[in-house]
């Protein structure tokens, strides 16, 4: 599984910068008001001005925050809302080792023949149902996120090891019992899923390096029973 870089916050709107410096400038001015009464007042609307820009400054970064974690095609985080989740998640186990932390990681199997055969149309629509079906899988308090590509992540916390046996299962059986129709044809999809488990003193690294590996180990699984 291959991760690419994390995606720049977009910059700052500069104009924005101007409008709040010659705000603090009005306050300025207002303190050296001729009259009490005069400078209070002025105090008063220039503080009112400074803290509407200042929301509206907040409500702008949380919005730019959100497009910068989430996958333009499929909806769900990308990879950069993906490193971000897990941190947190890994933080909170440091924290209460018992509550248990799960990471699935997700593969499509044979998703190149689905763009060379049927086209990119198709592939992107394949992206959007595994999104689809992957998120109608997993509780409110888990996250899902495409990584790139054909991969998914999902991470699951607070959950018992025998739940991670049944979830892990339940999310394969649900992705490859899923099928796509695609003009005068089908697509079935079907997905390798690999996990791990959180290790007391485990980093994002370690997590993402067992999981891969277990993916692999049932990648080979499946190329053996077909061959």
């Amino acid at each position: 599984m291959h991760f690419s870089h994390t995606p720049a916050l977009p910059e700052a709107d500069a104009s924005k910068e101007v409008v709040f410096l010659d705000l603090l400038e009005k306050l300025k001015d207002a303190c050296i008001a001729s009259s009490t009464s005069q400078k209070q007042t002025s105090i008063n609307k220039a503080l009112t001005a400074i803290h509407d820009h200042v929301l509206a400054m907040h409500a702008q970064i949380k919005i730019l925050e959100g497009m910068v974690q989430e996958d333009a095609l499929t909806g769900i985080l990308n990879q950069h809302g993906f490193f971000k989740e897990l941190h947190k998640e890994i933080s909170r186990s440091q924290r209460h080792p018992d509550r248990g932390l799960c990471l699935i990681v997700v593969d499509l199997d044979d998703f190149k023949a689905i763009n060379d055969t049927l086209g990119h149309p198709a592939g992107d629509a394949c992206l959007q149902m595994a999104a689809s079906t992957l998120k109608a899988s997993i509780r409110e308090s888990d996250s899902v996120a495409r990584l790139g590509g054909d991969d998914f992540a999902i991470i699951m916390g607070d959950i018992s090891d025998l739940d991670i046996l049944q979830r892990t299962t339940e999310i394969r059986d649900r992705l490859n019992g899923s099928f796509l129709p695609w003009e005068k044809s089908t697509i079935h999809v079907h997905g390798s899923i690999g996990y791990s488990i959180y290790k007391d003193g485990d980093t994002e690294k370690d997590m993402i390096h067992r999981a891969d590996r277990s993916l692999y180990q049932q990648k080979k699984m499946k190329e053996h029973q077909g061959s």
